[in-house]
């Protein structure tokens, strides 16, 4: 809801016009219709100089020259100078009216503070300069009205070439986003077949300190990328690249979120692998682009499609290893779009598109998924013994147990026979409850401990079978 610029009152926008008339009586039309616009954000400034210090942009489209031009600020910066303009113009109008000195006076002027304030006193005005007709004075000011004519003149110059130039490129259908000088190593080559775009991955040397490495990858072939390929477990270079400065922020709080409030070791691993697989998606989508901070890098179908062609074909992965890359970053996608990111410049609809294709991403490697899962299965079954043969193994066990018990008291020292003992002895078990024989051997000195003490308290015959 607008804000009365006088006392800050909130208003509805029916009820400002009466409020400016009747509590700050403001009687005259003009100076009421320009109070309005300004509460309700309705100012022109069009026309407006950019309210940044340091710019001297003068031309038309205000807005579009503060969201393309100075694009390091915030949305909240962005709208504070936005309403600085407008204030700007507002006061500009209003001194204009006031100087045709109208029947009905004006009750409204700016104070010190570039605060709207009512006043019944006329506005002061500035004292003439004095005119000097010293011979110096009026060679500097021939000369300033020289470089004055010079600088419009090679302004218009300018603005003229600008034309033209917008001009070629509306003509050959060529991108209108400036891109800025690099380094023939890394320059990308427009004119060429081959593009060839560095991308920079971020590792750890051994002393502890980052390393930067650049690595050039064709941009027509995205499928070269392939960070998920590269090594395995802890070699795996995925939780080292390197994302834009815009992403970083909301990477941290999804991690945080994924985390929750008093993390083990296996979900800081889990939310860790759900950011690298997050941030391999950020390289892949961002090759070859030269502008990153507004997002809308991501509203790319063709390239998001490619991205998921690239992992069923181009990496090891299996299906349900896909599948957590196309989960992780739908989540991902869904948390940033309901952040609401100043920086990032996509839409509702454009939001609504990506998440639909990796919808439709999801939905088709179902199939897949279930085909690999059967086929694991399936496998595991060969591999299984039968029945038959854990009969066969329990009888053959019950016979040679005794048999190497007799040779271990002969030869107490002989290792060969006290692994052949502990293999009969766990696969007997096994066969018996079902547990693999590596839960049978995985005892710790604790539970050694609690046998021991448990052998000696109860008068029941247990063994304690120690293998060197």
């Amino acid at each position: 809801m607008p804000a009365c610029h006088i006392c800050m009152k909130t208003l509805t926008v029916g009820s400002m016009s009466g409020h400016l008339k009747l509590i700050h009586f403001v009687r005259n039309v003009n100076e009421r219709k320009h109070l309005l616009n300004l509460c309700n954000n309705r100012t022109n400034i069009r026309c407006c100089p950019c309210p940044v210090p340091g710019c001297d942009h003068r031309g038309r489209l205000l807005e579009r020259h503060l969201d393309r031009v100075h694009v390091t600020l915030g949305q909240g910066e962005l709208d504070l100078l936005k309403d600085l303009a407008r204030r700007r113009e507002t006061d500009r109008l209003l001194r204009q009216l006031r100087d045709t000195n109208p029947e009905i006076p004006l009750t409204t002027t700016w104070d010190d503070n570039n605060d709207l304030v009512i006043t019944d006193l006329p506005p002061t005005k500035k004292p003439a300069r004095r005119a000097c007709h010293r011979r110096a004075c009026l060679a500097l000011y021939q000369k300033h009205k020289i470089l004055q004519r010079n600088w419009r003149w090679l302004k218009e110059e300018h603005q003229r070439a600008k034309r033209e130039l917008w001009a070629f490129r509306r003509a050959h259908k060529l991108s209108h986003t400036v891109v800025p000088e690099q380094t023939p190593e890394s320059r990308i080559q427009r004119d060429s077949p081959d593009k060839v775009t560095p991308v920079k991955f971020v590792t750890l040397s051994p002393d502890g300190s980052e390393k930067i490495q650049r690595m050039k990858v064709s941009s027509l072939r995205l499928e070269h990328i392939k960070p998920w390929a590269e090594g395995n477990r802890r070699g795996n270079r995925m939780r080292a690249i390197a994302v834009p400065t815009s992403f970083e922020c909301v990477i941290e709080a999804y991690q945080a979120a994924r985390e929750g409030m008093d993390p083990s070791a296996t979900a800081h691993n889990n939310a860790g692998s759900k950011v690298s697989r997050i941030k391999a998606f950020i390289l892949y989508m961002s090759v070859g682009v030269s502008k990153t901070s507004d997002w809308r890098f991501l509203f790319n179908v063709e390239r998001i499609k490619s991205f998921y062609k690239s992992l069923m074909t181009s990496s090891n992965l299996k299906p349900t290893s896909v599948l957590h890359y196309l989960q992780s970053i739908k989540q991902f996608l869904v948390h940033a779009s309901a952040t609401q990111v100043p920086a990032c410049k996509l839409n509702k609809a454009e939001w609504f598109t990506i998440h639909s294709t990796f919808s439709m991403l999801v939905k088709s490697i179902r199939r897949p998924v279930v085909r690999h899962q059967q086929e694991t299965k399936r496998a595991k079954h060969e591999v299984l013994p039968t029945k038959q043969h854990l009969r066969t193994f329990q009888l053959q066990a019950r016979k040679n147990i005794p048999l190497v018990l007799e040779k271990l008291r002969r030869k107490p020292a002989n290792t060969g026979l006290r692994y052949e003992f502990y293999g009969l002895l766990s696969g007997y078990w096994s066969t018996l409850y079902g547990h693999r024989p590596c839960v049978l051997k995985n005892m710790v000195d604790q539970e050694v401990t609690v046998a021991r003490l448990t052998r000696d308290r109860t008068e029941e015959k247990d063994f304690l079978i120690l293998l060197a």
